[in-house]
């Protein structure tokens, strides 16, 4: 019988919060651009990144006048801003607004200090967007205020590269098609009832494969999970796909090098989670974005131990087959598979 790490699955984004002090004087002020705090959410994003669009649930208001920033920001906005955004890579256009069903106002602190702000998209739409033409790449720093001082506007903080995704456009519930799940269907170890994302077991499973030799191995897959995995709180990366709430795979690593590949290669677009011996956990989506839709997880120094694979579906009307590759070598290439496979 398999022993198997619990997979707690639950939707998050890492928070880094920082309690501040500032000196107020005639009223609330921001501080300078090379004092202010980290923000609430800070994202970390290339251009291409793979979760276009990158869909935020934040509250927009505060009691500080925008104005104060620049004389072209209007509304009140928080003393700390909403998302720090690091941004590297080249695109044509980054697209950053917020949805609601109020009055918010967008502000956006460019890498070279200046500001860029919006009220209203139109004339029509209250909610606001601003567009950056190829951005350059550096910090980004985003506050959601509101119209009115001291205000709590909830909403979705949209950031995209994509022509089609607008403020205009956008359909929340469209992005995401799957038909609920009874909770009383749910797996127990789908739940989320712990604080990390899984737990690492204390011993191989019994039918984990000993990968002790210099040359790779390979097993045949075939899978369609229904877990989704972009919730999983991962430091610096985003997990995607939906899983198996067992691994796909386990093998027990007895090898000596100092590197380890794990690669899958599909018949569609798949994703790869894998579990450490400690508990860490890597994953990834694609190989090269835009060229390679196999995915590659690639781990220095890995340790001597259990590792658990999760092979997800971007799909879940199509279950995947494929085969999977665990290689001491970074010379094992995965297969080119592009969208018109």
């Amino acid at each position: 019988m398999k022993k198997v790490s619990a997979l707690i699955l639950f939707l998050s984004i890492a928070i880094l919060s920082t309690a501040v002090t500032f000196a107020q004087s005639g009223g609330q002020t921001i501080p300078p651009a090379e004092d202010a705090p980290i923000a609430l959410i800070t994202l970390n994003l290339e251009a291409g990144f793979p979760l276009d669009p990158m869909i935020l649930s934040v509250n927009g208001g505060g009691e500080v006048d925008a104005s104060t920033l620049d004389e072209g920001c209007a509304g009140y906005i928080n003393q700390d801003p909403v998302v720090t955004l690091n941004w590297s890579g080249q695109a044509d256009f980054v697209e950053v607004f917020f949805y609601s069903d109020h009055d918010p106002t967008l502000v956006i602190q460019m890498p070279d200090g200046g500001y860029a702000c919006n009220d209203d998209a139109n004339d029509l739409l209250l909610d606001p967007s601003i567009q950056a033409n190829n951005p350059p790449a550096g910090q980004y720093k985003i506050w959601v205020g509101s119209y009115a001082p001291e205000q709590l506007i909830p909403g979705f903080l949209v950031l995209t590269t994509k022509p089609d995704v607008n403020i205009g456009t956008l359909d929340i519930g469209g992005l995401v098609k799957r038909a609920p799940i009874a909770e009383d269907e749910l797996e127990q170890h789908e739940a989320n009832t712990a604080q990390s994302p899984t737990k690492a077991v204390s011993e191989p499973m019994e039918e984990a494969v000993e990968v002790a030799a210099a040359e790779p191995i390979t097993a045949s897959l075939s899978v369609s999970g229904t877990v989704a995995a972009f919730g999983i709180s991962v430091p610096d990366q985003l997990c995607n796909g939906f899983l198996d709430g067992e691994p796909d795979f386990a093998f027990d690593w007895e090898n000596k090098a100092d590197f380890l590949r794990v690669i899958f290669e599909g018949d569609d677009d798949a994703t790869l989670f894998v579990e450490a011996p400690d508990g860490s956990v890597y994953c990834n989506d694609d190989f090269v974005a835009g060229e390679n839709l196999n995915p590659v997880v690639d781990i220095e120094q890995p340790l001597l131990g259990p590792y658990f694979v999760y092979v997800g579906r971007l799909d879940l009307e199509k279950a995947i087959t494929g085969t999977l590759i665990v290689s001491p070598s970074s010379d094992t290439q995965p297969k080119v598979l592009t969208g018109g496979n």
